[in-house]
């Protein structure tokens, strides 16, 4: 990750008559972003990324204002965070972008104003996903559209995003972007269309026309370029990439193969081994670090084969990083621990606390549907191995603002053990400490407080009752 700053606004103004003096036909290395953020809750910084990775922090003053200097090797699309807010924008090498934005009004986006070299570029991609977010508001009604009408609503919308290309006066590079940009994301409604509307009609299976997705057909999906230029692409790339790996799943299972994250993974590196190295490849494989966990049958082999197959540092750096943590979280080690998260009942709790007896641990949050599915298995395993030496633990990684929603939902649906909340979600030291990246996630700890099992097996697997009588 490349982030080299000027963080004293002084240098940055000293930067501007250069920038505007030099010959057009010069490219200057860099962007300039600059601008004031006003409200209560201001960021210490705003964060530009690329997919999940931060390539730029540009941090804000006591008063919300904010300049910097970006170096850019090429231009491309970013989404800027602040706070909650997710802004698309696009950025090139000189350009001078003013942002000014108030955080406080429910609507962010009416009172964020942007100006200068390249702000063009930004006001059109605000128009745009406004655009895109109007169009398809109530998904299920969309995709249970049968095909006729799916397909001629989805066309549809490609020609008025064409025309929004068309008509805004774009640089010519980025309006070619775009335009492709747009054929890739009419590509993704149909490649996604029939598992969506199996989803929502409730149905096994269906059948469509021969030519419903023939233009699919002549799509190169290992395209370098257009991955590293257009976003839409990228989401095309991922959702063809698992579609080949359910295949591959499905048949290794017809032949015998168990069930489980062992033999996704198996028939997912079946899959990679198919495409060249480069920044694509890269990406599919950070994507897989999650299977890295104590867990895995053999942790070093996959740490190897995942090394092996990368290109770029920095997906060398999550590979290597994500190996160490796990090492540290091995049967036998001392747990990670947590110190003074609320707890439901009232009060907080520590994971010294409770030290003494196993602890079973289930990382949750309200927004997660397989959590919740898994709640009134908990319930019976807990009410089954009530009176042994076990605490049945609950994590909830929900966000500050959706406390009320953790106190409902736990009242609602009468959940038992220790309910306790996470004091910064998925950014708590105890989750970054023990490397989740995906919920449900459930930890055995033994009475000393030493790992049993970082990857325990969940409450509908039967597997957790035959752990626990072979150790209560």
């Amino acid at each position: 990750m490349k982030m080299r700053f000027l963080q004293k606004p002084l240098l940055v103004m000293l930067l501007l008559p250069v920038a505007w003096s030099c010959d057009k036909k010069e490219k200057a290395d860099y962007a300039i972003l600059s601008g004031q953020l006003s409200g209560k809750k201001l960021p210490e910084q705003i964060q530009l990324l690329k997919g999940r990775d931060v390539k730029f922090e540009v941090k804000l003053d006591d008063s919300g204002n904010f300049a910097d200097t970006l170096y850019i090797d090429t231009p491309g699309y970013y989404v800027m965070k602040i706070n909650d807010n997710r802004i698309p924008v696009y950025i090139a090498q000189g350009d001078n972008l003013e942002m000014k934005a108030d955080l406080e009004p429910d609507d962010f986006y009416e009172t964020l104003s942007v100006r200068g070299d390249g702000a063009e570029n930004i006001r059109y991609l605000l128009r745009r996903d406004s655009i895109q977010r109007s169009q398809n508001k109530d998904q299920e009604a969309f995709y249970l559209l049968e095909e006729d009408a799916f397909k001629k609503t989805v066309q549809h919308q490609q020609k008025i995003m064409d025309s929004l290309v068309a008509t805004s006066g774009l640089p010519e590079d980025f309006a070619a972007l775009e335009k492709k940009g747009n054929f890739y994301s009419y590509a993704g409604y149909l490649q996604r269309y029939p598992m969506y509307h199996k989803y929502y009609a409730k149905k096994d299976s269906l059948s469509l026309s021969e030519d419903f997705d023939a233009e699919l057909s002549d799509i190169d999906y290992e395209n370098e370029e257009d991955y590293n230029h257009i976003p839409s692409y990228a989401s095309l790339v991922f959702n063809r990439f698992n579609e080949r790996v359910g295949d591959v799943y499905k048949k290794m299972k017809e032949e015998g193969g168990e069930e489980g994250r062992d033999l996704y993974m198996r028939a997912s590196r079946e899959v990679m081994d198919t495409y060249p190295k480069g920044r694509l490849k890269d990406d599919i494989i950070a994507n897989h670090i999650y299977y890295l966990s104590p867990s895995t049958d053999d942790p070093e082999e996959l740490y190897n084969y995942l090394l092996a197959g990368t290109t770029y540092p920095d997906t060398r750096e999550k590979i290597n990083e994500k190996y160490d943590k796990i090492k540290t979280l091995v049967k036998g080690k001392p747990s990670p621990v947590f110190e003074g998260y609320e707890n439901y009942d009232g009060g907080t709790t520590s994971l010294a606390d409770l030290k003494g007896k196993y602890v079973y641990i289930d990382v949750w949050a309200t927004w997660c549907g397989p959590c919740k599915a898994e709640i009134p298995h908990l319930q019976k395993v807990e009410e089954d191995y009530k009176d042994k030496n076990i605490h049945f633990l609950s994590v909830s990684i929900d966000r500050e603002k959706d406390r009320d929603a953790w106190k409902t939902m736990i009242a609602e649906k009468d959940m038992g053990g220790i309910q306790v909340l996470a004091d910064n979600a998925f950014n708590s030291k105890f989750v970054q400490d023990y490397g989740i990246e995906g919920i449900p996630t459930f930890i055995l700890i033994d009475p000393e407080g030493n790992i049993v099992s970082a990857d325990a097996p969940r409450p509908s697997d039967k597997n957790l009752r035959k752990l626990f009588d072979e150790l209560l």
